[in-house]
């Protein structure tokens, strides 16, 4: 890979709106340096058959400008993958139709079998994803999972168990099912409002920073993209640039925005309230929807 590769790298970030022109001509006089320090190394010798090598520990100068995030300036963006692929999104709606179903059929055990699954699946395919991008793992689904295999551990309960046991928790394996997901409902509110709350106690410094890249994650690929601003600021007498984990294609600021956002002494992350309130809204409306249906279904169980 040459200069001309590179920029022409660069150049495509900040034509679709991932980059600010002075961070492509920042980038661009730092791979200028570390080619004349190869040459210089190598004696003259061309970078192409070195670049891999001083690659990634060009990507790490970064760290001293406080940014924490491992990909290098100078590849492609990827885009971090779905949650669910396009066929498991396509099932999960197929599952749902048919706990709807067994609700109105009455087939408690069945109900409570479905949503089991359901609600472990989206849960343990999540915490995967988080733990592979190498993010903190969400408080939402470690409920839905536990909520997920409660159910199924139950429904199979029921379903080995004798005819009288069978008989005392039929009565109840619906309304069980219905009331689980209300109460993963409402935890996905109660845990969004403390998320916020610690994140606004922990994040109390304001600043007024200027987005100059929206950053993938290194290894992410899907539809729709997840983004993180990287912020500049000026603080303590220094520019100094910061990033948190959280990717999201929602609330995210244009290149050369600026914004309020809170910081602490040990710049070890921030708080977007505008960010944070769009995400905010978004799961709020996702909890609202998981409250529906375990109300519509616990209506249509009795």
């Amino acid at each position: 890979m040459n200069r001309n590769d590179v920029e022409k790298l660069l150049d495509l970030q900040v034509m679709a709106g991932r980059m600010s022109p002075e961070l492509k001509e920042e980038k661009l006089r730092e791979y200028d340096l570390k080619t004349q320090q190869i040459q210089a190394q190598q004696g003259g010798q061309s970078i192409n058959s070195q670049y891999n090598q001083y690659n990634n520990q060009f990507g790490g100068q970064y760290e001293q400008h406080d940014v924490r995030y491992n990909a290098s300036p100078f590849e492609k963006p990827k885009a971090q993958s779905n949650y669910l692929s396009t066929p498991e999104m396509i099932v999960v709606l197929v599952m749902a139709i048919a706990i709807t179903v067994a609700a109105l059929k009455d087939m408690g055990t069945l109900m409570l079998f479905l949503a089991g699954i359901l609600f472990a699946f989206i849960g343990i395919k999540v915490i995967a994803r988080d733990v592979k991008d190498k993010r903190s793992v969400s408080y939402v689904p470690v409920i839905a999972g536990i909520c997920g295999i409660g159910m199924v551990a139950l429904a199979g309960f029921q379903l080995m168990g004798t005819e009288e046991m069978k008989k005392t928790y039929e009565s109840y394996t619906g309304t069980i099912a219905c009331v689980s997901v209300i109460v993963v409902g409402i935890g996905i509110i109660i845990g969004n409002l403390i998320s916020r709350s610690s994140a606004q106690k922990k994040y109390t410094q304001p600043v007024t920073a200027k987005c100059i890249q929206l950053l993938t994650p290194r290894n992410g690929s899907g539809v729709p993209v997840k983004l993180t601003p990287l912020y500049e600021f000026y603080y303590n007498g220094e520019t100094r640039r910061i990033m948190n984990s959280f990717y999201s294609n929602r609330g995210n600021p244009r290149v050369g925005e600026e914004r309020e956002i809170f910081i602490n002494h040990e710049l070890d992350g921030y708080y977007d309230p505008k960010r944070s309130k769009v995400n905010s809204i978004f799961l709020i409306i996702l909890s609202l929807f998981f409250i529906f249906m375990g109300t519509l279904c616990l209506i249509l169980a009795m």
